[in-house]
């Protein structure tokens, strides 16, 4: 999946997740999941299963007069892609702030927070006294530009 982008609808995330859990499932079996969590339609889950497979992020295999799907990206990859992508999208100057905030409003347990201050002492070998900016003239609020 390295240098494709993921680009992933909030339904077709809820369907991932569910074939994460559930590797190869049946569409009859994903459909009685997701039908305890949402009002959707077998035709509606089999058109998301569809674009899923047209993307390359789930595989069908036919087991006998059934198909049978499973996910080719990991869960963790996916997410870890996806963060990255979208921090390469805001100025550099603010990620450490966009960080704090995802923590503030995060449900973390004890051992989430020990991680976290594990790689943020890790972390504080490499840091530097100033972020620089990495935008475009009009980009950002942190830079003069001439």
């Amino acid at each position: 999946m390295k240098n494709e982008r993921i680009s992933i609808s909030d339904a077709e995330w809820k369907v991932m997740r569910t074939l994460w859990t559930n590797p190869n499932i049946t569409s009859q079996q994903l459909i009685n999941l997701l039908s305890l969590s949402t009002n959707w339609k077998a035709a509606t889950i089999k058109t998301l299963l569809g674009r899923l497979v047209k993307k390359n992020f789930v595989v069908a295999t036919k087991s006998g007069s059934k198909y049978t799907y499973m996910t080719t990206i990991k869960e963790s990859e996916t997410i870890r892609e996806v963060g990255e992508e979208f921090l390469a999208h805001i100025c550099r100057k603010q990620v450490g702030k966009t960080i704090v905030d995802w923590i503030q409003r995060s449900e973390l347990s004890f051992n989430d927070i020990e991680e976290i201050q594990q790689a943020l002492t890790e972390k504080k070998a490499d840091a530097v006294e100033e972020v620089m900016c990495h935008c475009e003239p009009g980009q950002c609020h942190c830079c003069k530009w001439s």
